[in-house]
């Protein structure tokens, strides 16, 4: 069962149309106990969606933070931060990176370990016609889509509405974690988990909330915030690329 609260940021986001911020309880799903695990939720429009990684001086951003402070400069409301896809020492992306159509990290079509490399792992992106979309690796490698941003990461989550066989098979290890999907509308939606959840948890949700596809991002390193303008936002792990939902203000 799921139930949505509504917060004073809620309220807020209900003068965007195309964004829906919400704070979900999700109690006994997937074949976990009983306690409740808590998730929050973010379905924006993908025009709404963009992608970053480094400054004007060519930095990693690193700080949601610092992210924050730059979108605010260029008088954008900022409606949620996130960590993009897994990433190496140094926030460098591990894989595909686009931002502003221009290409930063090749797409990783090597073999590893590590979340990053389960098959299917996969490409979120925006496509020149201003879509939404996941794909497999194998399937953006061989349709090569012109793209006007991207995050790779892994694995898939979710797949033409079904939990992927190996989020299905993974119920043992928990960690927080977060991840994209893209609604059968065409919407875009984020999910990150505060409380330790396992993967084939985290994809029942995407499921249950109407995500076609979905896209694991990263595990116990992930942030999601929802800041209040000219509000700092608490010290994390430095990360590589970020996710920015956002509206002109």
């Amino acid at each position: 069962m799921t139930l949505t609260t509504t917060t004073p940021q809620n309220r807020r986001s209900l003068l965007h149309v195309l964004v829906s911020l919400g704070f979900l309880l999700l109690v006994g799903c997937g074949g976990s106990s009983e306690a409740e695990l808590s998730l929050e939720k973010v379905i924006a429009s993908p025009a709404q969606v963009s992608l970053h990684w480094q400054d004007s001086n060519g930095e990693p951003y690193r700080q949601l933070e610092n992210l924050r402070i730059d979108l605010e400069a260029q008088g954008k409301e900022v409606l949620m931060l996130m960590n993009a896809g897994i990433y190496e020492p140094g926030e460098t992306p591990t894989g595909l990176h686009v931002e502003n159509s221009q290409q930063l990290i090749s797409l990783n079509t090597r073999q590893g370990e590590g979340n990053f490399y389960a098959q299917p792992n996969g490409v979120f992106f925006l496509s020149s016609d201003g879509s939404a979309q996941i794909l497999t690796t194998e399937t953006f490698a061989a349709t090569q889509p012109d793209v006007e941003l991207a995050t790779q990461s892994g694995p898939l989550l979710v797949q033409q509405g079904t939990i992927t066989e190996t989020a299905a098979q993974s119920k043992k290890s928990t960690f927080t974690r977060n991840g994209v999907g893209v609604l059968a509308d065409g919407q875009v939606i984020f999910l990150y988990s505060r409380e330790k959840i396992t993967l084939h948890e985290f994809a029942n949700q995407f499921v249950e909330l109407g995500a076609q596809d979905a896209l694991y991002l990263d595990g116990f390193v992930s942030q999601l915030a929802k800041p209040e303008p000219g509000k700092p936002l608490a010290k994390h792990t430095d990360f590589a690329a970020m996710i920015a939902v956002t509206t002109q203000s």
